[in-house]
């Protein structure tokens, strides 16, 4: 146990304690205005409630403006099915018409191929009208 400081010891601390204390009393902010702070929050506060006020507006503009979205959405699925059935319907009848082309293609050849064979029978024979 360390020795105790002796009266004089207590009396030297008790003047530092006050000296502390006086030059801590020079160096304290002054204790703010409470009603002055409020009326700084309530100022505040309003410019706030208008921000919001305006947010909300805006927010509820923005979401008439976009409320038609999902019936827009759906109007394109559906234009976008109608449209996958008619491509299907135009390529089947596509592949039809490439199928009469050959076949009319096919006849062409088959005809001239005979025109041809007629004429060398006719040269073979000697036939003359």
């Amino acid at each position: 146990m360390p020795p105790k400081a002796g009266a004089a010891g207590e009396k030297a601390k008790k003047t530092k304690k006050t000296d502390t204390a006086a030059e801590d009393d020079a160096n304290r902010v002054a204790a703010p205005d409470r009603a002055e702070h409020e009326a700084e929050v309530e100022k505040v506060n309003a410019v706030i409630e208008g921000l919001q006020k305006n947010k909300a507006a805006l927010a509820q503009k923005i979401s008439e403006r976009t409320g038609g979205k999902e019936e827009f959405f759906a109007q394109k699925l559906e234009l976008k099915s109608k449209l996958d059935e008619l491509t299907a319907k135009i390529d089947e009848l596509m592949k039809g018409k490439a199928g009469f082309a050959s076949n009319i293609d096919d006849a062409r050849k088959e005809r001239q191929e005979m025109g041809s064979a007629l004429n060398k029978m006719k040269k073979t024979i000697g036939f003359k009208s």
